[in-house]
């Protein structure tokens, strides 16, 4: 110690430091405490409102969806287009019909036909 004027002298002092670090510790934590607490309680409270609009929408957009559906299906021109294909059906069917009809009544002309062709020929035997 010799010399006139005094030094400033520094030291660590590791007490000091833990004390530091320990106490941002101590503030991160309850940082990180404070944001989850918030954060939990948000979430729950969004849920929460999220379920009841859910509770609301979803059958009033369910019942508009049915009423489009509903209005578009019973249009007139649906009902004159299924009405049309049946008609058209019962036509098919009955031309089915009268083609099984046509169809027999040729075979038994047929028929009727070559029994015609023997007595001719049996006629035309005995001039």
């Amino acid at each position: 110690m010799t010399g006139n004027t005094p030094k400033a002298v520094y030291s660590i002092n590791p007490t000091a430091w833990q004390f530091w670090a320990w106490t941002a510790g101590r503030i991160v934590a309850v940082i990180v405490v404070g944001w989850a607490g918030i954060t939990f309680v948000a979430d729950r409270a969004f849920d929460a409102r999220l379920e009841k609009f859910h509770g609301v929408a979803q059958p009033q957009i369910h019942t508009y969806i049915d009423q489009k559906v509903d209005a578009h299906a019973k249009l007139p021109a649906h009902g004159v287009v299924l009405n049309e294909i049946a008609a058209v059906k019962i036509r098919n069917a009955a031309s089915d019909q009268r083609w099984v009809d046509l169809n027999k009544t040729l075979s038994e002309m047929k028929a009727q036909n070559v029994e015609m062709n023997k007595k001719i020929d049996r006629l035309l035997e005995r001039q």
